[in-house]
């Protein structure tokens, strides 16, 4: 699927990542005029991209935001037919179109298919976990099934009202030996999650199937740590 092929008004979320940091945006697609996508695709011949879709300018403090530089990566998620499709490699760019005026365009040459279930090693926790929803301050309990270097698996009550799309910022902790002061400390670990599938359980609650935004260094230590301690237990 084409990031073009996105019909209006489907709403776009935008995870921005460069020098240790991560910022997340939202839009949604809006409509142009047959003279605002002959402007754009004349552009896009000049630059050798295939394929666009025009967003609602994303601003902050009235300022319109710049996705053009080089320390950053883009990537865009979006819904499609109950589908969610993340494009990892999109450039974004402001332009004032002929008739809509001011717009943030993405462009992208990918051809992607919709998330896939995680295929690597997963690590079974069943641990709590806090977890806010979006920019919410509030924070909910949860029970981390499981975890794996893309992706995490979380069950929550059905009341939270978790949304396809939904960013989820986790928190839990795991038991580390310290082999200096040889007693186990508690670790917590942090990551921000997209909710890609949700799956009704029973006693009025949801399995959250939900792929990591940006990759964490010390959750993949602690996946293989435990993958190394638990074939070693094995054998």
């Amino acid at each position: 699927m084409l990031i073009g092929e996105l019909i209006l008004d489907t709403p776009l979320s935008i995870t921005v990542t460069g020098d240790d940091k991560m910022a997340v945006f939202d839009s949604k697609v809006i409509e142009l005029t047959d003279d605002d996508i002959i402007y754009i695709k004349n552009i896009l011949e000049q630059i050798n991209y295939r394929s666009f879709v025009a967003m609602e300018l994303v601003t902050e403090d009235d300022m319109a935001i710049s996705f053009l530089s080089p320390n950053v990566s883009c990537k865009l998620t979006a819904q499609h037919n109950g589908k969610p499709y993340l494009w990892k490699n999109v450039k974004i760019v402001r332009l004032k179109l002929p008739d809509t005026g001011y717009a943030h365009v993405v462009l992208c040459n990918d051809d992607v298919n919709s998330f896939n279930r995680r295929m690597e090693y997963r690590l079974w926790l069943d641990t709590d976990v806090l977890f806010k929803i979006n920019d919410s301050n509030v924070s909910h309990r949860g029970i981390l099934k499981d975890i794996s270097n893309t992706g995490a698996g979380i069950i929550v009550d059905a009341s939270y009202e978790v949304q396809l799309l939904d960013k989820l910022h986790i928190q839990f902790y795991d038991s580390v030996m310290n082999k200096v002061k040889k007693e186990w400390e508690e670790v917590l670990y942090s990551g921000v999650y997209t909710v890609i599938r949700i799956l009704p359980l029973r006693n009025n609650r949801v399995l959250l199937g939900c792929a990591l935004v940006s990759r964490s260094d010390a959750i993949a230590k602690l996946i293989n740590r435990k993958q190394r301690e638990r074939l070693k237990h094995d054998n």
